[in-house]
């Protein structure tokens, strides 16, 4: 009875190891959706730079290393979320515990940031002055293009649809011009709940 119990301990800790294995050769041999979404930016780049090809060289290391770094930032800004959100049932969780999580999602969205940034300084930096002139000029356009394409775990920067109109409401539910309320809202302060 005991053999059977060690055997079966084993059998399961080598389908385990097995099975890591597997998913992490399956996630690197793939190309990520990462890449897929920013092929389109890497070409408008290559394009509009007429980049040679050892510039188009460099700018692959250059871009996977980025990509790399965004990619593990959003797993740890989803890891945090995920775990902001597991509070929202706890009816004692601290606010302080709240703060801190809200502050290192945005200290990762930072860091994202910032090494968006420092890529394309260092892109900047294997162009010739005509080349960067020119990636000066487009760069808000580059910038535009990423966020439309997003992160690889959700649509670009936060941004959102506006809200569907609310044809109840004057102005069909959206503010209006010059800050001031409807003439259906009352004025002042809300009343307290009782």
């Amino acid at each position: 009875m005991k053999k059977n119990t060690i055997w079966t301990i084993i059998v399961i800790i080598l389908v385990c190891i097995n099975s890591i294995v597997l998913v992490l050769v399956w996630r690197h041999g793939k190309p990520s959706l990462f890449d897929k979404r920013h092929a389109p930016t890497q070409e408008f780049l290559i394009q509009q730079l007429n980049m040679s090809q050892t510039q188009i060289e460099k700018f692959e290391v250059l871009r996977r290393a980025h990509h790399q770094t965004v990619e593990d930032l959003n797993e740890k800004i989803n890891l945090l979320k995920d775990s902001l959100f597991k509070n929202i049932g706890n009816g004692y969780t601290k606010q302080k515990t709240i703060d801190s999580l809200l502050n290192k999602i945005g200290e990762n969205y930072a860091l994202i940031n910032k090494t968006t940034f420092n890529h394309f300084h260092d892109l900047r930096l294997i162009l010739t002055p005509q080349q960067q002139k020119k990636l000066d000029g487009i760069i808000n356009q580059v910038l535009q293009m990423l966020n439309r394409q997003g992160p690889p775990n959700g649509p670009g920067n936060g941004d959102m649809p506006p809200p569907p109109p609310n044809n109840d409401r004057p102005n069909g539910g959206r503010p209006n011009d010059g800050g001031q309320q409807p003439a259906d809202r009352p004025q002042g302060p809300l009343p307290p709940n009782n």
